[in-house]
């Protein structure tokens, strides 16, 4: 059944997702969560996130680059040749919301 196939789909990528985003450190995260609320108010670039979080552009730079080497959907996309734009990509934002992943990095006490 091609729809229980998608949902199993579905499944399989948020719960890889999951992983990636515990393995994140609390400033990445933090670093992330700025890019996924601010794009909603418009382009994002490293100028903008660093001034918005009180951090330098070189710091946003690398917490960047840790995230795309663990995995994270985030794009980068090059305007003019000169600056670039950061986002979250699309397919994420439609199977988990900002919310579920604050949720997801949340520690589980037993």
């Amino acid at each position: 059944n091609a729809s229980k196939d998608m949902l199993m789909l579905i499944e399989s990528l948020k719960s890889e997702l999951k992983i990636k985003f515990r393995n994140l450190t609390k400033q990445e995260f933090k670093v992330f969560s700025a890019i996924y609320v601010l794009e909603e108010q418009g382009p994002v670039d490293y100028k903008g996130l660093a001034s918005s979080l009180g951090l330098t552009e070189s710091s946003i730079r690398d917490y960047i680059m840790k995230m795309e080497r663990k995995g994270i959907p985030i794009e980068k996309v090059r305007i003019n040749n000169k600056n670039i734009l950061l986002s979250v990509r699309k397919e994420l934002r439609q199977i988990l919301s900002l919310d579920n992943l604050m949720k997801i990095r949340e520690p589980v006490f037993r």
